[in-house]
């Protein structure tokens, strides 16, 4: 008696599996038909199937059915290669731009790995060769070692100008102001750039006028101006301040820098 409701009940358990999925495709389908056609082409048609069909899998497998859970993530594989959803919950890793088992990714890590360093091995400290075995790794997925030959380049005394300078450029380093700097030092430069002219707009014109008034033989004019400047204020006017300490004269010098102090 036992093991005829045992029997029964995993029948009844697949029977509902296979509902359950029957009515999810279903409601895929019909979402499917509610989508404007001139709007989604195949692939991205065949990409929400596929990736319906992967939540689907993650209902089969909540209810202890592997094989339903393997079929359906197959059928949803067989709409769209490269879904993402469906390749994870098969186990699986993308590599090289192309999904793959974890046994042919270690297989192929391994093979990578031993080709690599075959390839250091025959570059040696040759400049021209390094400079190729970084360009390999760069195509490679291997951007950390790809970094380590691009300064081996670098630093090398044999490297061309040329050679140099490439190599400079895929370590992504930008010549200013006579030194090499990378991406994050060159964004903080325009940064400081871009608030040193917002400072100079907006603070031209006052400071002109100042500029005059104490240059003028007209002591009111001079005092006025002079307390304007004292009660100036702030990190945004700096960089003005020090535009006009350039060709202002003695006196004026000598108030700008001291609020520069303040």
């Amino acid at each position: 008696m036992n093991w005829k409701l045992a029997c029964y009940g995993n029948g009844f358990t697949a029977l509902r599996a296979a509902l359950v999925g029957i009515c999810l495709t279903q409601f895929a389908m019909a979402r499917d038909r509610g989508h404007d056609a001139s709007v989604e082409t195949p692939g991205d048609r065949n990409e929400r199937i596929a990736n319906e069909f992967a939540r689907t899998a993650l209902l089969f497998d909540l209810d202890g059915e592997p094989a339903w859970r393997n079929r359906t993530l197959s059928a949803a594989l067989a709409r769209s290669p490269d879904s993402g959803p469906p390749n994870w919950h098969l186990g699986r890793v993308q590599v090289g731009g192309r999904w793959r088992t974890l046994p042919q990714a270690e297989r192929l890590a391994a093979a990578q790995r031993d080709d690599y360093r075959e390839r250091r091995n025959l570059a040696g400290n040759n400049v021209e060769k390094l400079f190729e075995l970084a360009q390999w790794c760069g195509r490679n997925e291997q951007a950390d070692r790809a970094e380590v030959h691009y300064a081996q380049v670098v630093l090398h005394p044999a490297a061309s100008p040329k050679l140099r300078f490439a190599a400079f450029q895929q370590l992504d380093l930008h010549y200013i102001n006579g030194r090499w700097i990378d991406r994050r030092q060159a964004e903080r430069l325009e940064q400081q750039f871009l608030a040193a002219r917002e400072s100079i707009e907006r603070w031209r014109e006052p400071f002109q006028e100042w500029m005059k008034d104490l240059a003028s033989n007209h002591n009111a004019r001079r005092q006025k101006a002079m307390r304007e400047i004292a009660e100036v204020s702030g990190v945004d006017v700096v960089p003005i301040m020090e535009l006009c300490i350039v060709g202002a004269d003695e006196p004026f010098q000598q108030l700008l820098i001291g609020r520069l102090d303040v």
